[in-house]
């Protein structure tokens, strides 16, 4: 329809130059650029590679570097190589005149960063200009990429003024137990996110709350029969249960140990034969609910127990969010990035009593709150489930839309056909063929899905729900203030009772967080999740084939996030005269250099 050919007219205009900038308007309306400093980086460009996807049997590329081509810059089997020619393998040495390059260490970053991170997006980002170098020794790193908030010899270690790419604490929002109760906690959270509980502990107000759901019919006759194909006729049949519940481990990620339920006797069920439930019952552990600086939380001298310990929060139940948006037939979500440069001062929990009231909480120029500084990215993903919706079937293929669920589809394993070559049912028909990318084709742009929605809804539909989204960040980073200056003031005591250099030491935190957000038919939004370590690869995890679309996307917003916090200022041997708000009005600058958004206008 309409909305499809605009869609794929964007998808073409992003094929020929890449994911467009602020558009001709935006700029015009503001003004020249202004007179700050060129970015330093850039997005790496696209290994444009066959990767013999379509010779030798339809093998697909290999993630290895082609050894010829990292020694001598060149491979005799040009595109058709197996093997990637990485434009970072390739790269000439620094000139030894130059000022060294600064350190990085990327810390146990595997599953974000791929499973080499010196061949990693990042690391395209930070070396391909000359200006970072990858290094062991911390004291020399002026850059730290961890999967979680490192402590210990590590951290302190670290040089002053050394980026840390986390923020202690922001397990507050990222743990999904732990977003439920920050939520509750938050003025506005119950409102962007769907209701949820905590499991086991909560089985008795969840039970209440699945009676409520049951006895107020919520669901559209229309769309019931529509699914159903259910006869005019006259039939007395009862009428099948949708599903209301979707249940999830506490901590994991990656779609994995998550069920759609049509009532509470179905989660309950699910909970309790859950095998990590079970691993738990006999190690007598569940998922904490407080918020410790370290992995290990305070222990009562007369109690064994965790201090702060809420029993039974292994899982949590949501409420399944009712008429999804669709596309084609099937449901989608968007990932999300934000990046958040500062939650405010630290602040000791007798402190923050104060502060509860967020009448006058606007100060300085407008895109700061109560020193919070976060910036949500103008483009994502919009993800596509693996099957077509269908809200009275329990296959989560049909419900979820994880990327990290893409790589157990039919097209990439061994898969078994109605009949096979040789007739028999069942025989396995290999699915490696020149369709490699297929998974990756249910990933949208913000562009293209912004061109399909105005189409299918009238314009300004996608500047209704960016609106939305923006307003949904905002709650998610503010429900993770409290916790997050608390460990931010414990981080500073536990420095003083080290030695001065330690405690004099300046670390500058940031995190890049990846808001899983679901779009209802109404073009409301609802938060589902937040992950502290969105992936920032670009290629599938079967044989490293790369995605186009990936690679620009994340490519550039590690670029701009980089730029955003001016990384490379050690670089030049500034000094830091700045005052907090001079930073804060120099980093809004900075950001409208790339494609990063305030989330206080």
């Amino acid at each position: 329809g309409r909305g499809l050919r605009a869609a794929r007219g964007v998808m073409a205009e992003d094929a020929k130059g890449g994911f467009p900038r602020d558009g001709d308007d935006a700029a015009t309306a503001r003004g020249p650029e202004p007179a700050s400093p060129r970015p330093v980086f850039v997005a790496p460009a696209m290994v444009a590679q066959t990767g013999a996807s379509m010779v030798h049997g339809g093998r697909r590329m290999s993630g290895r570097v082609c050894l010829t081509w990292k020694g001598r810059g060149t491979c005799a089997f040009g595109d058709a190589c197996r093997y990637l020619h990485s434009v970072l393998a390739s790269r000439a040495s620094p000139d030894a005149s130059a000022v060294p390059p600064l350190g990085y260490v990327a810390h146990k970053a595997q599953q974000q960063l791929g499973a080499d991170p010196s061949r990693s997006l990042l690391a395209e980002v930070l070396e391909s200009g000359g200006l970072f170098r990858r290094v062991k020794d911390p004291s020399l790193c002026s850059l730290l990429w961890s999967q979680s908030f490192t402590t210990g010899a590590l951290y302190d270690n670290l040089p002053d003024g050394a980026f840390v790419n986390h923020f202690p604490n922001s397990v507050a929002v990222t743990h999904k137990h732990r977003l439920v109760l920050s939520l509750r906690a938050t003025p506005g959270g119950d409102a962007v996110a769907p209701e949820a509980f905590l499991l086991p502990a909560e089985a008795d107000a969840f039970a209440a709350a699945d009676n409520r759901l049951a006895a107020d019919d919520f669901f559209d006759t229309e769309e019931h029969e529509t699914n159903t194909r259910l006869s005019t006729a006259v039939v007395t049949r009862p009428k099948p249960k949708p599903i209301t519940w979707i249940v999830k481990r506490s901590v994991g990620g990656e779609g994995q140990g998550i069920a759609v339920c049509k009532d509470a006797a179905a989660v309950l069920a699910y909970v309790d034969g859950d095998f990590l439930l079970q691993k738990q019952k006999n190690k007598s552990r569940v998922a904490p609910t407080s918020l410790p600086v370290t992995s290990k939380p305070e222990r009562d001298k007369t109690d064994e127990k965790p201090v702060g310990v809420v029993l039974g929060a292994s899982h949590v139940v949501q409420r399944y969010v009712p008429r999804p948006l669709r596309v084609f037939g099937r449901k989608v979500d968007m990932r999300v990035y934000v990046l958040v440069t500062s939650w405010g001062d630290p602040k000791d929990p007798e402190d923050e009593r104060e502060e509860e009231s967020r009448n006058d909480e606007t100060e300085g120029n407008g895109h700061v709150r109560d020193g919070v500084r976060a910036y949500a990215y103008a483009e994502g993903l919009v993800r596509f489930a693996a099957a077509p919706y269908d809200v009275f079937d329990a296959d989560v293929k049909k419900h979820l839309t994880n990327n990290a669920l893409a790589t157990a589809r039919e097209h990439q394993r061994e898969d078994f056909s109605e009949s096979g070559a040789s007739g028999a049912v069942g025989a396995p028909v290999s699915r490696e063929g020149p369709d490699a990318e297929a998974h990756f084709k249910r990933n949208w742009s913000f562009e293209t899905f912004g061109a399909f929605l105005d189409e299918e809804r009238g314009a300004g539909s996608f500047a209704r729900v960016w609106t939305r989204v923006v307003a949904t960040a905002r709650v998610a980073v503010e429900a993770a203030r409290p916790a997050v200056t608390r460990g931010l003031a414990a981080l500073s005591s536990a420095a003083k009772t080290k030695t001065k250099t330690s405690a004099s030491k300046l670390r500058r935190h940031f995190e890049l967080l990846g808001l899983d957000v679901l779009v209802d038919e109404d073009l409301r939004v609802w938060l589902l999740e937040v992950n502290s370590a969105p992936s920032l690869v670009a290629g599938t995890r079967h044989r490293g084939r790369v995605s186009e679309t990936h690679h620009a996307l994340k490519g550039g917003l590690l670029a701009d996030a980089m730029n955003l916090l001016d990384a490379g200022r050690a670089a030049r041997r500034e000094s830091a005269t700045t005052t907090e708000a001079e930073e804060a009005a120099n980093e809004l600058e900075r950001a409208r250099q790339g494609r990063f958004v305030s989330l206080y206008g």
